[in-house]
């Protein structure tokens, strides 16, 4: 090709974004009753307790990072991870020191993988009945302290390029060539990661909740009081979305959930291994073979925030398997502020043949 006349246009587009935020959030109190950080009791017209950090505190702080960055590797550890024994990275180890200043107790770091009993690959962990027994019996007392720690750090970038060109040639035999040519490129990257720290009386309940809209338990932005760690004070909760609720057994047949007690897995937590101790033929199943199926209920509100208790059958819930896997998931508001975090997953069975899910969701 000879090419003996040419009109060329060339344009070209460039944008790239790159943000790296960091965000903290510590709470702590002392006494048995968690203030009301987020302020829900100014909302109802009763006054709340805010906890801030003093500029000591903060200070405090700020040099315990700056020790940790300069701190030499012949320090002893303050602890190591249980599954392979390796150093606690920095990071870590400098929130474990912000939580020792702070509550003047000793923080031990073990790898959350030891919480879950020993299976074969793939396999889902069944509690035993004489275990979830013993388990279940154990009520725990308030520390009188507790303390809340979060921090997100997230990494993102793109980058996008698009090239336009059009032009005419024409050659040296006659020929008129009109070309047009679009180029795109684009790339992202988004790295989050978390650390979560609850300690004292600000360890998460996990009650059991059952679901029949076909997907995972949601939470509701609004808050209620209720006494789920069944020690007489009441803690702001979330409740569970229509679709689902929480799996409730009326000890004292009142017609009303009093507390965390007659629900499974806040003072133990382990839902489903206090469930397990009502398989009386130990089927792995809490199905019409168990004295405790007829009396088990599911704990709902409807429209009006008005309580509801239904029982299982009325439901058309006809066996709840007791096996379950690990299933971690935040539940957050639009805010990216958290409700609950899902522990586990478990399977039901419908009457129908049909089956749902059966989540522990820690509170």
């Amino acid at each position: 090709m000879k090419i003996t006349e040419s009109t060329v246009a060339m344009q070209s587009q460039h944008a790239s974004l790159s943000l790296h935020s960091t965000q903290m959030r510590l709470r702590s109190w002392v006494g048995n009753q968690r203030p009301d950080f987020e302020g829900r009791a100014q909302q109802q017209g009763t006054p709340g307790v805010r906890f801030t950090l003093s500029e000591v505190a903060r200070s405090q702080l700020a040099r315990l990072s700056q020790a940790q960055a300069t701190r030499s590797a012949s320090r002893s550890e303050v602890g190591t991870l249980a599954d392979d024994a390796s150093p606690i990275e920095p990071r870590m180890r400098v929130l474990m020191e912000m939580v020792q200043a702070i509550t003047g107790r000793e923080v031990k770091v073990f790898n959350a993988r030891d919480l879950q009993p020993q299976t074969g690959a793939g396999d889902v962990a069944t509690p035993a009945p004489a275990q979830a027994a013993a388990s279940a019996s154990a009520t725990p007392q308030p520390a009188g302290w507790g303390l809340e720690l979060d921090a997100t750090e997230r990494v993102v970038e793109a980058e996008a390029m698009q090239v336009s060109a059009q032009g005419e040639v024409r050659t040296a035999d006659g020929q008129n060539i009109a070309f047009s040519l679009q180029l795109a490129m684009s790339r992202s990257f988004v790295q989050e990661s978390s650390v979560s720290v609850r300690a004292g009386d600000a360890v998460r309940q996990d009650p059991l909740v059952i679901n029949f809209n076909g997907s995972g338990a949601e939470l509701s932005d609004a808050q209620f009081a209720f006494d789920l760690d069944a020690d007489g004070q009441t803690e702001n909760m979330a409740f569970v979305r229509g679709g689902s609720g929480f799996l409730v057994f009326d000890k004292n047949a009142d017609g009303q959930v009093n507390n965390g007690s007659e629900l499974f897995g806040p003072a133990s937590g382990d839902g489903f291994a206090d469930l397990a101790q009502y398989d009386l033929d130990g089927n792995q199943w809490i199905d019409e073979n168990d004295a405790v199926y007829s009396q088990l209920q599911v704990w709902q509100r409807d429209a009006g925030g008005q309580d509801r208790l239904t029982t299982l059958a009325q439901n058309g819930v006809g066996a709840l398997f007791l096996g379950r896997v690990a299933s971690p998931f935040s539940v957050n508001t639009a805010a990216n502020q958290t409700l609950g975090l899902v522990r586990s997953t478990g399977v039901f069975l419908y009457e129908s043949g049909a089956v749902g899910t059966l989540q522990q969701v820690d509170l």
